[in-house]
């Protein structure tokens, strides 16, 4: 079969030709892409039919305008196409044979050129398209996202001043974490090995990093060596990414590619574990210590320690009751002052202070005995004060008698505070204030020191 390019140039010759699956044009045998619609070609050996190539006829004077000439295929018989010029040929007469054989090689090689250059410009213009960005700037879009998490974490990390602010940036740091898994897919679909090689081992550095410091979330004040443990992972990972890596991941960034360059600060990395693997290990050293003395102050505390708590709390127990006593007397002073007619039952809640005095008198002085011999002043102080507060109770019966004694008698215009027996109440009150206040602070005193030389007191909790 042939095929003929109308009013052109002819040759002929047989060659194999190879079908695009995608559009169906004959392409080359050596073709890699198709020239009709740009699909990659199968790799096999082609299977299309022989086809003869078209035969060209040059139907003009010049051969040399052949090249500007209308192309079109026509599909002929082997009878129609015949070679001899008086067939198909339209040259002038006078035109000699061998010059229109010339014309006809000289046609056939610049078209031959053409169609190589139109099927390479082709191939090139698809390759250009379907290229995209380069593997150096998909690695440096990923690398420049992990290494700015990094530098966020490190800076929380860095900044943190007890355990809860590193749990908190811990917990920040394991979230990136989870963040980085998906970027590694992107990075191992990279063609160029180098550029792959050099990002997944620069990404792998920076999430072991954020590994270790996402185990900060962990932290618990009974145990704080989990992160100790990981940040000798974490170091070797800055390691790594200081010998030679970082500077590998910077040289992605070309200048004229118009890229950032990326700074993997791997010596703040180091800088933020080691302090925080330093300040956790003290911490854990400090709370050790604190839990071990304060077993030894459990186990120090002796039977005589146990019995002064004992007395230090029946006394306090005891100056409460005696304060309520005082609460109940200054009722009554403030309803003296009102000079109402229920004078007498206030003279009845007085009785009843005194008889409630009486009885804490009565149980300070049992005691007595327990004291530890460091306190038996102050205790006793304490008792003396239960004294003088009984005496104040009976001069405040009297001053509810002698006011009752006014309204018996029918005078209700003088003063409770016009009577002697209030300036007695007033001064054994106002004496009694005072040496209240003395005499328990005394005694706290004595019992606090007295109870940190037997046994101390509880060792404080260190804050981390």
């Amino acid at each position: 079969m042939h095929y003929v390019r109308v009013g052109t140039v002819q040759w002929g010759m047989t060659m194999q030709r190879r079908f695009c699956d995608q559009c169906g044009v004959a392409n080359r045998a050596t073709a890699r892409f198709c020239a009709g619609c740009g699909q990659a070609l199968p790799s096999d050996e082609p299977d299309g039919e022989e086809l003869e190539e078209p035969t060209l006829v040059h139907d003009t004077a010049d051969p040399e305008t052949v090249a500007d000439a209308p192309v079109a295929l026509k599909k002929v018989s082997a009878a129609e196409h015949d070679p001899a010029p008086t067939t198909v040929s339209t040259s002038p007469p006078t035109e000699a044979p061998a010059e229109r054989s010339a014309g006809r090689r000289r046609v056939a090689l610049v078209g031959g050129l053409a169609a190589l250059l139109v099927g390479a410009l082709g191939v090139t213009a698809f390759a250009l398209i379907d290229r995209g960005p380069s593997d150096e700037r998909l690695a440096h879009r990923q690398l420049q996202l992990d290494a700015a998490l990094l530098d966020r974490h490190v800076e929380r990390v860095a900044a943190a001043a007890n355990v809860a602010q590193l749990r908190e940036a811990g917990t920040g740091a394991a979230t990136a974490r989870t963040v980085m898994l998906g970027r590694q897919r992107e990075l191992a679909d990279l063609e160029d090995p180098t550029v792959r090689q050099d990002a997944l081992e620069a990404h792998r550095q920076i999430t072991v990093v954020l590994d270790g410091l996402g185990t900060l979330a962990t932290l618990s004040e009974k145990d704080l060596l989990p992160f100790t443990e990981r940040a000798g992972a974490i170091l070797e990972a800055t390691n790594v990414l200081r010998d030679g890596l970082a500077e590998r991941v910077s040289a992605l960034s070309r200048e004229e590619d118009g890229l950032t360059p990326i700074r993997v600060d791997h010596a703040a990395a180091r800088a933020a574990t080691l302090q925080a693997a330093r300040y956790l290990k003290r911490s854990h050293e400090r709370l050790e210590d604190w839990r071990q003395a304060r077993v030894r102050y459990r186990k120090q505390r002796s039977s005589a320690t146990r019995k002064a708590e004992s007395y230090r709390g029946q006394i306090r127990g005891l100056l409460a009751s005696y304060n309520e006593t005082r609460d109940d007397l200054q009722e009554y002073v403030d309803d003296v002052k009102i000079f109402n007619e229920s004078t007498g039952e206030f003279e009845d809640a007085l009785n009843t202070a005194r008889g409630k005095r009486e009885r804490i008198r009565g149980q300070l002085v049992a005691l007595n005995p327990t004291a530890p011999s460091r306190v038996r002043d102050e205790h006793q102080a304490l008792v003396s004060l239960l004294d003088q507060a009984i005496t104040a109770t009976d001069s405040g019966v009297a001053l509810a008698r002698a006011a009752q004694d006014l309204r018996d008698l029918g005078d209700y215009e003088t003063s409770g505070f016009e009577l002697p027996e209030y300036d007695r109440f007033r001064e054994l009150s106002d004496t009694i204030t005072r040496q209240r206040d003395s005499a328990v602070a005394a005694w706290e005193r004595q019992m606090a020191a007295y109870l940190r030389k037997l046994g101390g007191n509880p060792p404080k909790r260190p804050t981390v």
